[in-house]
């Protein structure tokens, strides 16, 4: 959770930096009525021409931080409705420390993408309710800012994705994996600054898409079957271990290939020695898969921690099997892909 409190704080060092440049480009306003747009759209920022959000506290300062982070937090829902359905969450618990890898992951691009998206946002009025002992500032960000932030940034991943595409000619099986990997995932967050954008842009255009995320998918399923992977067991202390990672790798369209292989997946099951609480029977144990190449070079290592229970003794190996396959299933080619992006 270290993770989620760095990028608390910078989210706010970004939200200050943002409200020190709306100052400097132009000066709020400060009413002295209650102004228009507590109440709803302000007169002045047309919702047809900008984006507006308010924020209030018990001083300036913070009342204009709150703003600027709302006016944020439009793009940041929209952003995660459109990432989240594309991303594999993980979550995973080891020594009592859980992380949750591609969540993380998933977060920092979001804010990352909103920083750019809001870039020229400013302050553009305050009003104190001396009534209440209440600041209120206004956030505004105009249309065509906030479009033309957006056109940039998908320019940018259309270009890293043809940069990614261009060098699979000549590339190893591997490589080739991870480069059409990462043209998809540059294509993922296209598409949700794209749904941004259509929202954005009163004409409901945006930036039509040179690659379709089913011909790129189509592209790394072949290019997956192309590794040529073998499997081996280092280590079986439930059973069926082999049987569960060939299964695991049919599922995920890379069948086991132990004859004319150029790469080995080594699988392990490794378990402690069972033992009884409060009438419980439990088993803990631990999976890994490594991938290397016909050299021996490892290329990726992933570890999972299990626990089962059962009331029954008999049934604890059993159940480990059930656990280690669901995981395999869910987990086996996410693994495999980050193995060949170099994510170890």
């Amino acid at each position: 959770m270290k993770a989620f409190a760095f990028l608390r704080l910078h989210r706010a060092a970004a939200l200050a930096a943002l409200l020190l440049a709306g100052c400097i480009q132009s000066a709020p306003t400060i009413s002295a009525d209650r102004p228009d747009w507590l109440q709803g759209e302000p007169s002045q920022y047309p919702n047809t021409q900008y984006l507006s959000a308010t924020g209030s506290a018990g001083d300036a300062e913070r009342a204009s931080e709150r703003a600027l982070a709302n006016l944020a937090r439009i793009f940041e829902l929209r952003i995660r409705e459109s990432s989240t359905s594309v991303q594999e969450v993980q979550s995973h618990r080891q020594s009592g420390e859980e992380t949750v890898s591609t969540s993380q992951r998933l977060q920092r691009q979001i804010q990352i993408d909103t920083d750019k998206i809001i870039q020229g946002a400013r302050i553009a009025g305050q009003w104190f309710d001396s009534s209440e002992a209440t600041h209120y500032a206004l956030a505004v960000l105009n249309r065509r800012q906030a479009g033309n932030n957006l056109r940039s940034e998908i320019e940018r991943l259309d270009a890293d994705t043809r940069h990614q595409l261009d060098k699979l000619a000549g590339a190893t099986p591997v490589e080739q994996v991870s480069r059409l990997s990462a043209a998809l995932d540059l294509q993922q967050q296209r598409d949700a600054l794209q749904k941004t954008l259509k929202i954005i842009d009163r004409r409901g255009q945006g930036l039509p898409a040179q690659w379709s995320h089913a011909e790129l998918q189509d592209r790394l399923q072949q290019a997956l079957q192309g590794m040529r992977i073998a499997l081996a067991v280092k280590q079986d202390d439930a059973g069926e271990l082999a049987e569960l990672v060939s299964g695991a790798m049919g599922k995920a369209g890379m069948p086991a290939n132990n004859r004319n292989y150029a790469y080995i997946l080594t699988a392990s099951l490794h378990t402690q020695p069972a033992f009884q609480n409060q009438g419980w029977y439990w088993l803990r144990g631990n999976l890994s898969l490594q991938l290397s190449d016909a050299t021996g070079k490892v290329l990726g290592a992933r570890n999972w921690p299990l626990k089962v229970s059962s009331v029954e003794q008999a049934l604890l190996h059993p159940r480990m099997r059930s656990k280690v396959e669901k995981i395999l299933n869910r987990e086996l080619k996410s693994a495999i892909l980050g193995f060949a992006s170099g994510k170890k």
